[in-house]
């Protein structure tokens, strides 16, 4: 780990180093007892950043319930993050273009995408039965480079449990026609309204999707959202 001071700024830095780590929460603000090294607004991976030039796993657990934690920290190199909590925790990044190309996993309570929050090049995310990622971002396709969304679903007929949600008036964050998703029984896949996503494949409770997929056949999966495929399938949405 490791402080960078510089004669203008404070620049804070966490180098994993190809070191697993694991935090109860990633917290930033300007208030007693925390640290403002940056200006908040400002939309760099130069400060804030915890990175890894190895693969390492960041795991955020053992976590305070019932308080959103305001991290404006890029996630960089080859860091995958893991949330596994509690339900009602939730960590926000925020202002922060994360480049790691490491995966998401969300076992346990939220993740929020806000401002011009982004992780463009997540290998890919997963969802668990407790776990929710709500995009709340400004940036265009704030998730391009995801190739693979899972959501393992949950046996609770639970709106809020394994969640992919996006706030109203928040574009695709997936790009076109390059995502293989797949949802399981107790899923609730989000889109804002009136958008399209189009997939590069779907599989629904283990099977692949070919023709017209119909989520009323899928009882226990919400679906809002126009989701289609380019070439072997297309789900409508009722």
């Amino acid at each position: 780990m490791a402080f960078v001071m510089t004669t203008t700024k404070v620049v804070f830095g966490i180098d994993m180093n190809g070191k697993s780590q694991s935090i109860r929460y990633i917290r930033f603000g300007t208030g007693t007892g925390t640290s403002a090294p940056r200006d908040p607004n400002e939309n760099d991976v130069t400060g804030n950043l915890i990175a890894s030039a190895d693969p390492a796993v960041l795991t955020i657990s053992d976590s305070p319930s019932g308080v959103a934690h305001v991290g404006r920290f890029a996630i960089g190199g080859m860091v995958s993050l893991v949330v596994d909590a509690n339900d009602t925790f939730t960590q926000v990044f925020t202002n922060r273009t994360s480049l790691t190309t490491g995966d998401m996993t969300i076992t346990k309570g939220v993740v929020k995408l806000s401002g011009t929050a982004s992780f463009r090049n997540a290998g890919s995310v997963t969802i668990g039965s407790s776990g929710r990622l709500f995009v709340d971002s400004t940036v265009e396709e704030s998730l391009r480079n995801v190739g693979r969304l899972v959501m393992q679903g949950t046996d609770e007929d639970d709106p809020s449990k394994c969640v992919f949600e996006c706030a109203d008036g928040v574009s695709c964050p997936f790009a076109d026609r390059t995502l293989a998703l797949e949802l399981n029984d107790g899923a609730n896949f989000l889109l804002g309204e009136g958008t399209v996503l189009r997939v590069k494949s779907l599989i629904v409770n283990g099977r692949e999707v070919r023709g017209e997929f119909n989520p009323a056949d899928y009882p226990k999966i919400r679906v809002t959202g126009d989701i289609s495929a380019p070439y072997s399938f297309r789900i409508v949405v009722r």
